[in-house]
């Protein structure tokens, strides 16, 4: 083993309760759950990536699948790597739980390799911009926000400087969400635009 090969991949599922539960267009949210990928080199070097698992066992692939195709190899090939790692599983399945979870530890690749570059990682990859803008989502549902309370949050997300918001909806009747977004869209200036996201919901054709 050499310095810049992998000796050790770890992967942990993390569930963190939430104390006020999330209501989206379909339920409560009641805790996020999150996969930890850790990369170790035989220099101890480390890369790490963090994600959400959307209810999968993303570590069991990682630890029992990738791992084994992974160690003891030049850390630095990523794209071979990738190639390595979809190989192993094509046959199993290209899209969903094992394609997040070979996308997890991709990041970390890319992660360890700007570390060991020094380099910020939007660098190595390309990026020039010093901002880019940010969308904030908002107008989860409560049964204590009526459409006054909807609106305050909306304008102090304005106020803060998010020039994209995005309302939370598929929740409610379609004519109380109508409403909802009616009122949030009239008390924001023009020119944020605002979207909605159902996560899903919506299932007539009419309504989407």
């Amino acid at each position: 083993m050499t310095a810049e090969t992998i000796s050790k991949i770890t992967a942990r599922q993390i569930v963190v309760p939430l104390d006020n539960p999330v209501w989206l267009g379909g339920g409560a949210v009641r805790q996020r759950e999150y996969c930890l990928v850790e990369i170790t080199l035989g220099n101890g070097s480390q890369g790490h990536a963090l994600g959400f698992t959307r209810g999968a066992n993303l570590a069991e692939p990682i630890v029992h699948q990738f791992a084994q195709v992974l160690l003891q190899q030049e850390a630095g090939g990523i794209e071979r790597l990738w190639e390595s790692m979809y190989d192993s599983v094509r046959s199993n399945g290209r899209q969903g739980l094992l394609m997040r979870a070979l996308s997890l530890v991709d990041i970390a690749l890319w992660d360890l390799k700007a570390k060991l570059l020094n380099a910020p990682l939007h660098r190595l990859l390309g990026g020039y911009r010093n901002c880019i803008p940010v969308m904030m989502a908002g107008g989860y549902y409560s049964g204590t926000k009526g459409l006054p309370e909807l609106c305050e949050e909306f304008c102090r997300y304005a106020a803060e400087g998010f020039q994209h918001l995005k309302l939370i909806v598929g929740g409610a009747t379609m004519e109380e969400d109508l409403a909802r977004f009616v009122a949030v869209r009239a008390c924001l200036p023009q020119e944020i635009p605002l979207g909605v996201d159902a996560n899903g919901a919506w299932t007539d054709a009419k309504a989407v």
